[in-house]
Order: C-alpha cells, then structure tokens, then sequence
C-alpha cells in the first residue's frame, strides 16, 4: 500500500478535527401534470414517500440543519416557492423542537400542489438555488444540499434561467463536471445562452459559495427520447458530489436509502474524487461503488461510523482534505461490488463509504479525499 496513505492513516488520533458548520437543504418537488402517470404508487406519490425520508435522515444528519420545501409547475408563477403554510425555512429552533422540524417538513409535502400543469424546470432549479444563496450562505465549507424529484423536460420557464435548448444537449456537460467527456453546454440553434448554460451557472454560483451536493430523483428514468434534462440533471450532480437515481414506474426509492455529504478535497488542477453509488441499498441488492480519481492511486474505505467531523489531512500535505469514515475495510479498487444479502436483520444498518486518491507523481497532492456516501439498508 502507498506509504503515504499509511502516514496519513496513522495522524487520525492527532490530527484535528474540522469545524462543524451549519447545514440547509432545499427538497425541490416538480408537481407537472406527467408526475400523475406511473401506476400504483405515481411519480407524484411516490416522490412524496422519497422526499418524506429524506427530510428525516437528513435532520437525523444533521440536528441542527434547516430545510426549506419548495414546489413547481407551471401554474406557480415565480419559478418554485416554499410550500404554503409552513414556514419557509423549518429548523428544530423554528417549529419548537427537532421532531416538530421533522414531522412538519413531511407534512409540506404531503401538502404540497396537485400534480398538473407543464414543467419549468429552469426556473424551478434557478429560483431554489436562489433561495439557498439568500438564506446567507457564504462560507464555501458550509454544507448545502438541494434535492430535485422529478420525471424530466423542461418548458414554459421564462425567468433568469430560461433559454433554447443547448445544440448539444444530449452530449453536454456542466464546465465543473471534471469527469465528464463531452463539451460543456453551448447555445441554443438562434445563438442565445441555453437553459443548460443558464443552469449551470447558477449551480456553479451555489457551489462556490457553499459545499453543495445536487442529488436528483430520475423519476421513470427521464425516458423521454431525447430528453436533454437527462444529460443535465447527470452532468449537474455529478459535478457537485451528489447522486442520480432512476426510479422505475410504480416504484419507491428506498426512503432516505442514500446520503452523500461534500467531505471531498481538489488538487491544484481542480481534480476532485467523485464516489457514486449505483443500486439503491435493499436487501437481496448490489449497489456498485464507483470512485473517479484521475490518474491518482484509488482506495475506497468501508465502515459503519461516521469520523465527525473529520480528519484534516493538512498534517501530511494535503489541506483541506478530510478523512470522515471509520473504514473496518479498505479495498484498492475504483469499483467495488457491494452485495447485500437477503437478511432482514441487515434492515436498518447503515454504511459509511468514501474514496481515496493518492499521489504517485511529485506534482500530485499526497492524499485527495472523494465525497462521503452513507447507505441506509432498506427491505
């Protein structure tokens, strides 16, 4: 094993510990007329039950986190708002206690609009990602989150973000997609700034001010032929750390079933080890680990705790690097297959993985460090 990864193993009960910030989450619930199809549950029901677990494991995360609901479609003229009737941003201190924070997210979205209407999915991401800007958060160490359900397209936007669609839709990329092969996104056919370009930037913005992750709900896969959104919402999550999950058609996603916190470091290149999950962590599943690092040595640690709140890895020349999973297994792989077997005692369980990049060149960094993946097992 790379000496210099044993160095930086051996610092974790000297080195210290990293500042814990406060937390906010925007849950962003698309509510257009296509979310009613899907069978037995719809995609509007069943990105519900999806958004419902996600608040709870996040302020189960996070305490002391905020969150706000927010919803769109067409008929809302602002692009998304905050759910009405609940108060914008939901925190323990604002509903009274960290059970009322919960039990009142979940029922905004129970009470969020009936599914109708077109998709204004430029305004929508734009005007959440808005919303976390204007909260206040300007330390890039802070952590942000912005979950997005919805079953894809994007029409009738008309505000900051709207635009053509890109020439190069279903090959483009957001600019900080590093891990990404294709251009990032051109102008539309009349040579105006696309929505994709328009969206990246303001995801990008939200990025620099905050440690945003972007996790996406593919609800039915954005099966649509030639859906641009499909390469978007991919490129967008990717480049933030986050995941991108397709959801079948009278399916749920396991509730809270996959967290991904911004724990990761870059290079002086703007290299940053990405760790993905693909597979959603239920009983007789695989979730494949996939850790992109470059041409930097991979190693993706296992283990069932969390390091809170983390090891700085400045100590062995890597600053701002963090080691935040207690790994009881290492495995010199980027991808590993994770099996779950079919035992209703691993329900519950909850798995902490995250990615290792060592330097084997002297102009690399000696240790880079991905994003953190928490897996709770699911039925």
């Amino acid at each position: 094993m790379n000496s210099r990864f044993l160095t930086a193993l051996a610092i974790l009960t000297t080195a210290a510990a990293v500042e814990a910030q406060t937390p906010r989450a925007v849950f962003l619930l698309d509510r257009s007329g296509s979310m009613t199809l899907g069978g037995a549950p719809n995609r509007c029901d069943a990105s519900a039950i999806a958004c419902q677990g996600d608040i709870s494991a996040f302020f189960s995360a996070f305490p002391n986190g905020e969150i706000s609901v927010r919803e769109f479609n067409d008929v809302i003229p602002t692009g998304s708002r905050a759910v009405p009737g609940f108060n914008e941003w939901m925190s323990a201190s604002s509903e009274g206690s960290l059970a009322s924070a919960v039990t009142n997210g979940q029922n905004a979205v129970s009470a969020s609009v009936m599914c109708a209407g077109l998709t204004p999915l430029a305004d929508a991401i734009c005007d959440s990602a808005s919303a976390l800007l204007i909260r206040g958060i300007i330390d890039p160490s802070a952590e942000c989150f912005f979950y997005v359900y919805s079953d894809g397209g994007e029409n009738n936007s008309m505000g900051a973000c709207s635009g053509e669609y890109a020439t190069n839709s279903d090959t483009g990329r957001c600019s900080f997609d590093t891990f990404a092969t294709g251009m990032p996104y051109e102008t539309g056919p009349g040579g105006m700034p696309s929505w994709q370009q328009n969206s990246c930037a303001q995801i990008e913005a939200l990025s620099l001010s905050c440690g945003l992750v972007l996790n996406v709900y593919k609800f039915n896969g954005f099966s649509i032929v030639g859906d641009p959104a499909l390469s978007f919402l991919d490129s967008a999550s990717r480049g933030t750390g986050g995941f991108s999950i397709n959801v079948a058609d009278g399916t749920v996603p396991a509730p809270g079933g996959i967290q991904s916190f911004r724990d990761g470091c870059a290079d002086s290149s703007g290299l940053r080890p990405l760790l993905q999950p693909l597979g959603t962590p239920t009983l007789g599943s695989n979730v494949n680990l996939v850790l992109q690092a470059g041409n930097y040595q991979r190693f993706i640690l296992l283990g069932f705790n969390e390091i809170d709140p983390g090891i700085d890895l400045g100590l062995v020349g890597s600053p701002g690097c963090v080691l935040t999973v207690d790994a009881a297994v290492t495995v010199g792989t980027g991808l590993f297959p994770l099996i779950i077997p079919q035992n209703g005692a691993l329900v519950g369980v909850t798995l902490e993985t995250q990615g290792v990049g060592l330097g084997t060149l002297p102009s690399q960094a000696p240790v880079l460090t991905s994003n953190r993946i928490r897996l709770n097992i699911a039925p």
